[in-house]
């Protein structure tokens, strides 16, 4: 018999980002619900964001972990826990960069970015963000870019349309 793994074993990496109260006024008075922004990881290069809302808070972070469970993004990490190359990337009036660092030098992230960060397992990494303050969009800044500019030595073959090989950690080009 096989164990379905629960979702703690599945997901370790499992965070609230945010939590927040909206109010519609009606004519019979104020009518409350909340909306929850949810961080899901695996540390091993996988991880999903969600947003959702719903009458109470747990009830908007289950809905928020099941969308963050639906929009999962997978990146190769370089060297096991970095990335291959400088990201910039903008979304909507947010945006971020992301620079590799030497190994060992850790994350130089806010506390909020250092979880994302977590979530996929990059270690050595520093970010920067600017223009709107807004988390979301920050947020999705940062996960755009990582799935559309992490670049990997596969990824770099294919663009440069060369063969890679591998010497001491670095990568050289041949002429074949």
């Amino acid at each position: 018999d096989k164990k379905i793994p629960s979702f703690k074993q599945r997901y370790p990496i499992n965070e609230i980002l945010n939590v927040g109260r909206h109010t519609q006024v009606t004519a019979g008075g104020r009518v409350f619900s909340f909306s929850a922004l949810v961080m899901l990881g695996t540390g091993k290069g996988t991880a999903g964001l969600g947003y959702a809302r719903g009458n109470s808070v747990p009830e908007a972070v289950a809905l928020a972990k099941n969308v963050a469970e639906k929009n999962l993004i997978s990146i190769d990490l370089w060297r096991g826990n970095n990335i291959g190359g400088y990201i910039n990337q903008k979304y909507k009036k947010s945006y971020i960069f992301l620079r590799p660092s030497r190994p060992g030098y850790g994350r130089s992230a806010g506390k909020k970015m250092d979880i994302v960060l977590k979530a996929f397992g990059i270690e050595d990494v520093i970010i920067g963000t600017g223009g709107s303050d807004n988390r979301h969009t920050r947020y999705r800044a940062l996960f755009k870019g990582l799935r559309d500019q992490v670049r990997t030595p596969r990824k770099m073959s294919r663009i440069l349309g060369r063969k890679l090989f591998e010497r001491g950690g670095v990568f050289y080009h041949t002429y074949e």
